[in-house]
């Protein structure tokens, strides 16, 4: 029996079960548990790569911000001159942050449904991955991604927060800024 979504896989089986007590049901994770090794190890790359990915994402915001706040040492300088308190520099440049990850990460997300959903429909081919291997897992050498729109708020939250937790470092080089020695440069 092939089912569309796999967390229909238990309530499945234990209604095959109920219905024919007398006969053997088995899920494909009893079957071939070297697949479904496979498959939770998939998973934990993907964290793995997740957290790569937002290591990344954390140095680009760091430079990005660091030029910001390099660029208008002058300014940021004068505002300290005429009596900006510290924490509204500080603010500053965390909503500045705030600013560029909320018009960025739509446009991110975007682009990635549109590209999950163009393979989604036109497969992607992996053979050059090993179809001989991917064949004796019963896979075939095309997939068909899926967009999880479950995941949608927590890529938000956690992009959000390496942002903001990335724009620590440029906010306190923004605080220890002197105006006399800012407003030379």
């Amino acid at each position: 029996m092939l089912l569309r979504r796999d967390e229909d896989l238990d309530m499945i089986k234990n209604i095959l079960q109920q219905i024919s007590p007398d006969d053997k049901v088995q899920s494909w994770k009893e079957i071939a548990p070297e697949t479904d090794l496979m498959v939770n190890t998939t998973n934990q790359l993907s964290y793995i790569l997740m957290g790569i990915i937002m290591f990344a994402l954390a140095f680009g915001i760091i430079n990005t911000m660091l030029m910001a706040v390099m660029e208008r040492t002058r300014e940021i300088g004068m505002m300290v001159a005429l009596g900006t308190s510290r924490l509204r520099i500080f603010m500053l440049v965390l909503t500045e942050t705030l600013y560029l990850t909320l018009a960025g990460a739509p446009v991110g997300l975007l682009a990635a449904l549109i590209v999950t959903h163009y393979y989604a429909r036109a497969g992607l081919d992996i053979s050059g991955m090993g179809e001989d291997m991917m064949r004796s897992f019963g896979y075939n050498t095309y997939i068909y991604p899926e967009f999880p729109a479950d995941k949608f708020p927590a890529v938000v939250l956690i992009v959000s927060a390496t942002a903001l937790g990335s724009s620590l470092l440029p906010a306190m080089k923004a605080l220890r800024l002197r105006p006399i020695e800012a407003l030379r440069q």
